[in-house]
């Protein structure tokens, strides 16, 4: 592996956190964190080992919290070492700066931070082609804003606060998910939601507007299910047609 930094393209794959220190001597081994990276965009899940019945909202006063967000990686022009994690959906209500210098130690990535310090250390559980990539940008009649992306045989979905909705906090109102895709179709298996996250969704997409159901009985809907208006998109569009459950 080369010991200059990654590209974008690079990082293309599923990550998943083995640490992260702090200069104080802090560290944490036990959250579990997946990163998935498409050839532009990513969604990021980070769920602390702890028990389930715990509050998980952003705002919780409590050590380890659940945190994801979702949005476009950027590399610094001027130094690749340097990278850019624009949120466009994030759990937290805090709107705040994410940049860190990447770099290869053998096969592991190492993050560090910028703006405050930091050292996570990656490890990379499924390499993707840029290509095997897919994104859309939708926005449905309430003004709610939701990344859909998938890479090879994942995908994962963001769905952004409304706009009546500044002061609410927590799952009702902001969804982020990790899930796998097979002969059997697509399936959230990760999620910022309360209740346990394991269930089907399908995207019908056109032209124009996507319409996604999801196979939940749950009390709480899941947030990506609706009618949608599909702004930007990237990669093949067949990507983000499942076959149905």
């Amino acid at each position: 592996m080369s010991a200059l930094a990654p590209t974008v393209e690079d990082l293309c794959g599923v990550w998943s956190r083995r640490s992260i220190r702090w200069p104080d001597g802090r560290s944490d081994t036990t959250t579990q964190v997946t990163w998935l990276q498409g050839r532009q965009w990513f969604v990021d899940v980070r769920r602390p080992d702890v028990d389930p019945a715990v509050d998980r909202s952003p705002d919780a006063e409590w050590g380890p919290r659940l945190d994801a967000f979702a949005g476009r990686l950027h590399q610094n022009d001027g130094d690749r070492t340097q990278f850019t994690w624009h949120h466009m959906v994030d759990w937290s209500s805090e709107r705040r700066l994410d940049v860190g210098r990447l770099r290869w130690d053998g096969d592991t990535l190492v993050e560090e931070g910028v703006l405050e310090p930091y050292c996570e250390v990656w490890i990379r559980t499924e390499r993707h082609k840029p290509e095997d990539s897919a994104t859309a940008l939708l926005r449905d009649g309430a003004g709610r804003v939701a990344l859909l992306l998938r890479s090879a045989g994942f995908f994962g979905y963001a769905v952004r606060r409304g706009l009546d909705a500044q002061t609410g906090h927590g799952a009702s109102n902001c969804e982020i998910a990790i899930g796998t895709i097979d002969d059997n179709g697509w399936r959230v298996r990760d999620s910022t939601r309360n209740d346990p996250a394991d269930f089907p969704i399908v995207v019908n997409a056109g032209e124009s507007h996507a319409l996604i159901t999801a196979g939940t009985a749950l009390d709480s809907g899941c947030l990506l299910a609706g009618r949608w208006q599909i702004g930007e998109r990237t990669g093949d569009p067949a990507l983000l047609q499942t076959r149905g459950v």
